[in-house]
């Protein structure tokens, strides 16, 4: 079975997921260099993680049928993650009998439509999962353990704001905001590629915006708790990095967190609008209040390793070990 692959080789989330699936599985990669669809750091491009040449993606641009037909000469599976970046593949591999996979972002899903179809649609989380088209499967996306050095740090806490995205998706304004109802001593640490805006800060609250650009993924979890008010989206790869390094995560009661997080990490939240992207999707504001409250409350020290320990099985859970057999089996059942 011969597995071909569209491939990021930036360090965007897209990027890190592309990357662990080539170390993983073997495949033909397709490489993406998209250094020209935004001028964000984390979008310069290391084709060396792949070895070979990328094709430089542009705005407004698709990729030709020429690049199309020669990379899927001699492949079983075409895999892709959000986006095959032409339809024309699906297409083109269903016309010569190559069944395809497309790990989709619920968001930015665009089926059913007229376009050429998967023959698998791969849903990382369960988030919308009931609407999501037939010829679908749940098939998270795989942590990396082996990559993580899991460390006891007390009164932490850790939020990745990542890049910006529409009605700061990743809570970043939200945990500001709420820090000053915050009533224990800790230090919060914000990632961040882009510069931002603080607030007044408590003086409990030793804050640092650290905005460093990691070539590796994995130095940003240093221990602690990560803090993620996350307003909407299904897979979270903050959530699934830091159970990685069995860090315990806060973040609010709705999909796709209430399905697997323990309950005693989870925080209220209200629907505040429905966001109109290739899916309606909700939109949910945490409660500040309980925010802070929960924050304090993995100030105790029992709390926060009682939280660790579950940390640690969910890593197990979600480990390449664990799931690599579940990517062959259907991979294979794809092509029986």
């Amino acid at each position: 079975m011969r597995i071909g692959a569209i491939l990021r080789c930036d360090n965007t989330g897209l990027g890190i997921q592309s990357k662990e699936f080539f170390d993983h599985i073997p495949c033909k990669p397709f490489v993406i260099d998209s250094s020209l669809l935004g001028n964000s750091p984390v979008l310069t491009p290391h084709p060396e993680r792949y070895g070979v040449k990328p094709y430089q993606l542009r705005k407004g641009e698709s990729i030709p049928e020429r690049e199309i037909q020669n990379f899927i000469k001699g492949i079983d599976i075409l895999f892709a993650i959000e986006t095959p970046y032409n339809h024309r593949f699906f297409s083109a591999c269903r016309d010569k009998g190559i069944k395809t996979v497309l790990q989709l972002n619920y968001e930015f899903l665009e089926y059913p439509s007229n376009l050429p179809q998967p023959d698998l649609l791969a849903a990382p989380s369960l988030w919308n999962y009931e609407n999501i088209p037939d010829r679908k499967m749940f098939l998270p996306v795989p942590v990396n353990t082996a990559k993580f050095n899991p460390t006891r740090v007390e009164r932490t806490f850790i939020h990745i704001a990542g890049r910006p995205a529409i009605h700061d998706r990743n809570g970043t304004q939200s945990l500001l905001n709420a820090l000053r109802y915050v009533r224990n001593q800790m230090t919060v640490i914000i990632r961040t590629p882009e510069p931002i805006r603080a607030p007044f800060i408590p003086r409990n609250i030793s804050l640092i915006i650290d905005s460093n650009n990691r070539l590796n993924y994995q130095d940003a979890y240093t221990g602690g708790v990560l803090v993620m008010p996350r307003k909407y989206g299904g897979l979270c790869l903050p959530i699934n990095e830091a159970l990685g390094a069995e860090m315990p995560v806060i973040a609010p009661d709705i999909s796709p967190n209430n399905i697997w997080l323990p309950k005693e990490w989870l925080t209220p939240a209200r629907k505040s609008i429905t966001l109109k992207s290739r899916k309606p999707v909700d939109v949910y504001e945490s409660d500040l209040k309980q925010l802070a409250h929960k924050m304090d409350q993995f100030c105790d020290p029992d709390f926060y390793d009682e939280a660790r320990g579950k940390a640690k099985h969910l890593k197990n859970s979600i480990s390449w070990k664990n799931l690599l057999p579940l990517y062959n089996k259907t991979f294979q059942d794809l092509c029986s």
